[in-house]
């Protein structure tokens, strides 16, 4: 390689290869090698010349620089004390501005803006209650707060009491406006603001500025009061006077409407107004935190003070949603209670139905329930005035029913007897009272009652309808024959039992109608007993089988039993068995209910089987007397009851 450069820079002056220039190639590179060092020599001597100039250059800047730093030093040791100073103020003017920028977030942090402080003081009137006015309220709470911590965990204590005081007068001022703009509101707020509320939740409407604002009042329990006890008043004005145009529109008019379904409308339009006035105090309430008991003081809390008329319990303004509704919607309610306590009265005194009494008795004791112990509470007076017309109620029954059993039922007791049919069905007198008696009953099953009280309802109903029932009947069918008054008095009976076949707390009443029942019945079972002995001509014999047990003598030898006289008594009972269908179809079919005349039937004949069995076994005893008993009864008992079909 080092050949190749060789030959290379050799070809760069050697141009002919002959034999003068290679004799000649000493001094060629000798020429050459000096021609070099020639040129390099000038170079150098260029370059020396410019380090020359540059080191001189060098020595003077050095110089300079020397006699500079001497006068700097000379300067330095003239003004050392004016530098001092320079450094002090500029410290000074560095901490100043760093205490202008903390007063600066201090002041944005503690102080309010022009803007917020020309809206404390502007009027009342003027103020407009907005998202702008809630920041401002609680931008100044959040200073208050945070002014206590300046004030127990800093040494600024006057500062943290300066602006803790002057927050607390911007809040006073705050809730004075909040509170007559709520009260302004109020007076407007009504039930199509509520709906639109619903359907725009987000919406800035003043009615939804009012929920909150009254969630702020809840902690200024004077102001809060006042604001409930104004939207009570306006509500109780506005309610009174939806119930005038309800009844001067006739909407609510007696004359159109039954008694029953007059009473029925006004108590369903209180307790939906009741019902509409409670979701307005939701919608009042449904921001506010709850805690409201610190409002009413103990004695309030112990006597039910009441506020405009509302009542206080204690529990009305704290704790849960339901409390609170409890504490205004009384008074609220209120203003129905005269109103409707006048109307519903007169409309009691002047019902004369026993079961639209009742019904509205049932009615009244509902409602009084739903208010007292759903809607109101039992301390308000629209309450406790239903209650009064409830007892008013159950009176006005109680004499109905009286004045019915009295004068309707008991008026047979003066031999004022009503016609009885044919059929010896009961008359329309005990029929009504019947139909009345099912009607009550059903009412009183269908009505919201506990057990107790449907029983304690039941059990006078009966007290007072069931003796004069009985004594009716009984006095009815005097001047009926024997067997048609039994029958009659099982058909009035046997309606009854069917009306408290399925009745609560009726089993002693259906004792006794089962009682006079089986002794109507067995009363009818002996009448007929005794027929069938006369029909079969056995009468006789047995009254005398029945007076001989005292003293035994035959029968052949008694009177009226002799062998002749008795002939024909086979043929009579044999006639009896084969027609005793016929002979019970003429009375017996009268008893309306088929079980208790099956009942009848069957009690007869099996009564007159057993006194057959008793006449047929004197007969053919050893002792009676007959030589030939056949002759006198020649059928067995046994055959007459499989003929019977007894077995």
């Amino acid at each position: 390689m080092e050949t190749l450069d060789a030959i290379q820079a050799l070809s760069s002056f050697f141009d002919d290869n002959t034999i003068s220039s290679r004799r000649n190639l000493r001094s060629t590179f000798e020429k050459r090698s000096l021609q070099i060092n020639k040129e390099f020599l000038a170079s150098f001597n260029e370059v020396n010349k410019i380090i020359d100039d540059l080191y001189q250059t060098a020595e003077r800047l050095n110089q300079n620089c020397i006699n500079a730093k001497s006068k700097f030093a000379e300067v330095k040791s003239k003004n050392q004390s004016l530098l001092s100073v320079s450094n002090e103020l500029q410290k000074k003017v560095d901490l100043t501005n760093c205490k202008q920028t903390l007063l600066n977030r201090f002041m944005e942090k503690f102080q309010l803006t022009a803007e917020e402080q020309s809206l404390l003081n502007s009027k009342s009137d003027e103020i407009q209650v907005n998202d702008y006015f809630f920041r401002l309220f609680d931008k100044i709470r959040k200073i208050h707060n945070d002014a206590k911590v300046i004030l127990f965990e800093s040494n600024y204590q006057t500062t943290g009491i300066e602006i803790m005081d002057n927050m607390s007068n911007n809040l006073e001022i705050l809730y004075d406006k909040l509170y007559k703009w709520t009260v302004k509101t109020i007076r407007t707020y009504n039930s199509e603001s509520s709906r639109s509320l619903e359907r725009n939740p987000d919406g800035q409407t003043s009615s939804q500025h009012i929920f909150r604002a009254l969630a702020l009042l809840e902690e200024r329990p004077v102001l809060f009061r006042l604001c409930l006890d104004e939207y009570s008043t306006i509500r109780r004005s506005i309610v009174s006077q939806q119930f005038i145009e309800q009844l001067t529109k006739g909407n609510l008019t007696r004359e159109i409407y039954q008694s029953i379904n007059y009473v029925s409308e006004i108590l369903s339009w209180v307790y939906e107004t009741g019902q509409v006035e409670r979701n307005h105090l939701k919608n009042l309430f449904k921001e506010c935190s709850g805690q409201l008991r610190s409002m009413v003081d103990d004695e309030a809390s112990a006597n039910g003070e009441l506020v405009n008329g509302a009542h206080r319990d204690g529990n009305l303004l704290g704790g849960e949603e339901e409390n609170k509704l409890k504490d205004y919607l009384p008074f609220i309610m209120e203003s129905l209670d005269e109103p409707i306590k006048v109307r519903l009265e007169q409309t009691l005194h002047k019902e004369t139905s026993c079961l639209n009494a009742f019904n509205l008795r049932n009615l009244l004791k509902y409602y009084s329930q739903q208010l007292a112990a759903g809607l109101l509470n039992k301390r308000a007076k629209l309450s406790q005035t239903i209650s009064e017309l409830y007892l008013v109620s159950h009176k006005i029954f109680i004499n109905s029913l009286n004045c019915y059993c009295t004068f309707e039922l008991a008026k047979n007791s003066n031999y004022d007897f009503e016609e009885i049919s044919p059929t010896l069905n009961s008359t329309p007198i005990i029929s009504k009272t019947n139909q009345l008696l099912k009607e009550l009953i059903a009412s009183q099953q269908s009505s919201y009652l506990t057990t107790a009280e449907r029983q304690e309802i039941i059990v006078c109903i009966l007290n007072i309808v069931f003796e004069p029932y009985l004594n009716a009947v009984n006095t009815t069918v005097l001047k009926l024959a024997y067997l048609e008054k039994h029958i009659f008095v099982i058909n009035c009976l046997n309606e009854m039992y069917d009306v408290l076949g399925r009745t609560e707390f009726a089993g002693s009443f259906r004792e006794q109608l089962k009682a006079c029942l089986m002794e109507n019945c067995n009363q009818i079972v002996y009448e007929y007993c005794s027929s069938s002995l006369s029909l079969c001509d056995l009468s006789t014999l047995y009254n005398t089988i029945l007076s001989n047990q005292a003293a035994p003598k035959p029968l052949a030898q008694q009177a009226g039993c002799y062998l002749l006289a008795l002939q024909s008594c086979n043929k009579k009972v044999e006639h009896f068995i084969n027609s005793y269908d016929n002979y019970f179809l003429a009375k017996i079919m009268l008893v309306k209910k088929s079980e208790t005349r099956s009942r009848i039937k069957r009690n007869c004949l099996q009564q007159f089987c057993q006194i057959y069995e008793l006449i047929y076994q004197n007969v053919h005893s050893a002792s009676s007397g007959y030589d030939d008993p056949n002759k006198v009864l020649s059928i067995d008992p046994q055959s007459i009851r499989e003929k019977l079909n007894l077995e």
